[in-house]
């Protein structure tokens, strides 16, 4: 009897990556942002500048307390999430790792990508001692927010405005967390504040 191969999966990014997660997460950027930022807004951001942002960022040495995450499906790229240590103010000293930026390719989901990536996040978190996985999600943007909190995750009251073009424009997010750590009774607590004067230009974390 023949065995059926399914090369779908999810590796670590290299520099090599940098064209191919650049272009996706323009993509995505779009996709996120179509219905928040005037055409002038969007067009400047380009695969070319994501692509440049990743490469100096892939290129050793690399902060080995960040990491990017890729899922694949027959050879190509097809989603991503990059992590790191989350600097919310609120969470100084818990040991909360958050969802930097993320999203499958829009012509490429439905297919389990998003959950396979989450899974691989969760685990390399908890492998790095982590206890709570956050991620910041447009307050707009119902059905990422879905997707999360059928992973597992939840609203915690924190709010932030996002600044997403060079004029200044805000966009309002969300934090979603969720406890990964093996004793649910070791789990860091989450207050309810907002960060403090925390402002972001990552591209934020997209339904999967």
């Amino acid at each position: 009897m023949s065995r059926i191969h399914s090369d779908v999966g999810v590796r670590q990014a290299g520099a090599g990556d940098a064209e191919t997660v650049g272009r996706i997460q323009a993509e995505l950027w779009r996709d996120a942002y179509a219905d928040d930022l005037p055409p002038q807004a969007l067009a400047v951001s380009t695969a070319e500048a994501f692509a440049a942002a990743w490469r100096a960022s892939l290129t050793p040495p690399t902060q080995p307390d960040h990491a990017l995450l890729l899922a694949h499906a027959g050879g190509d790229v097809v989603g991503l999430v990059a992590l790191g240590p989350s600097e919310d103010p609120d969470l100084a000293g818990a040991g909360a790792v958050e969802l930097l930026v993320g999203g499958v390719a829009v012509h490429r989901r439905g297919a389990g990508h998003g959950s396979r990536l989450l899974a691989a996040a969760t685990d390399l978190a908890r492998d790095r001692g982590a206890g709570l996985l956050t991620a910041w999600v447009l307050v707009s943007h119902e059905r990422t927010r879905t997707f999360l909190q059928g992973a597992g995750f939840g609203p915690d009251r924190a709010r932030r405005e996002r600044i997403v073009d060079p004029d200044g424009r805000t966009v309002l997010e969300a934090r979603f967390a969720a406890s990964i750590a093996p004793d649910p009774a070791a789990a860091p607590r989450v207050t309810d504040r907002s960060p403090a004067g925390d402002e972001s230009r990552d591209s934020g974390v997209d339904e999967a």
